[in-house]
């Protein structure tokens, strides 16, 4: 007696499977993201090469051991409790992290991403871990920031009074200290104040033919009148200069 049971569709469906774990396991070792997977008692499960040169050893010596055998037990401490925080929150969790590769002595700062993993029936299996190098981001971010700071404080030393006004709306965009204490507005004041607010009347009617005149010719020297915060009329001169910002 024969019996026969068609599982072409199985077979399939496996071979499917099969294929897509190959690409995913192709996708996590290529990326030049950190890469890993641990327990819930911080057991490695699994890792990328890009991982393996954090510790310095492959990803067999890796599985089943856990921060504390690589790393002092302070930054242990600090990697376990972000585990943590990850599975109680249930949700990513994403903090920075100073890392050095034991590989080669590379040290940089690291934007990571922890999320809890759940197994095919639902149950929770461990934490995921994903860390993307941010040490130029950061260095650019500060090196701006210092740039900021300086042009800051060159327009707030400044004997004149700076402003930037938007050629469009005539909004002011950025006001100096020396320009705060001539019309006797704070900055946040003025920020929130178009360039007409502080133009006498008699100068308002010729403001649209100035800005015409400015972005024509590129910039201008004039006389001009602006109000004082308590109604006293200044006659100023006017150095302006057209710039580009962001195109």
């Amino acid at each position: 007696l024969w019996s026969f049971r068609d599982f072409t569709q199985r077979s399939r469906a496996q071979r499917a499977l099969e294929a897509e774990r190959a690409q995913l396991q192709t996708l996590i070792r290529t990326i030049p993201d950190l890469v890993w997977l641990k327990d819930l008692d911080g057991a490695y499960l699994a890792c990328n090469p890009a991982f393996e040169r954090l510790y310095a050893v492959g990803e067999a010596e890796i599985v089943g051991k856990t921060d504390y055998d690589f790393v002092d037990p302070e930054l242990a401490d600090f990697f376990r409790a972000n585990d943590r925080a990850a599975l109680a929150a249930g949700g990513r969790r994403v903090n920075e992290e100073w890392l050095t590769f034991a590989a080669d002595g590379q040290r940089g700062l690291f934007e990571t991403i922890k999320t809890p993993m759940h197994g095919s029936d639902g149950r929770l299996i461990g934490v995921l871990g994903i860390a993307h190098d941010i040490t130029a981001q950061r260095a650019t971010q500060e090196a701006l920031r210092e740039r900021e700071e300086l042009y800051r404080t060159i327009v707030n030393e400044a004997g004149e009074a700076i402003g930037l006004v938007d050629a469009e709306t005539l909004q002011f965009v950025e006001v100096g200290d020396a320009a705060s204490r001539m019309l006797g507005y704070s900055r946040d004041e003025l920020l929130r104040l178009p360039l007409t607010a502080i133009q006498a009347d008699s100068e308002m009617q010729d403001i649209n033919a100035l800005r015409a005149r400015l972005i024509g010719a590129g910039g201008a020297s004039f006389e001009s009148r602006h109000c004082h915060k308590d109604g006293r009329i200044l006659d100023t001169q006017v150095t302006a200069r057209v710039t580009h910002l962001q195109g």
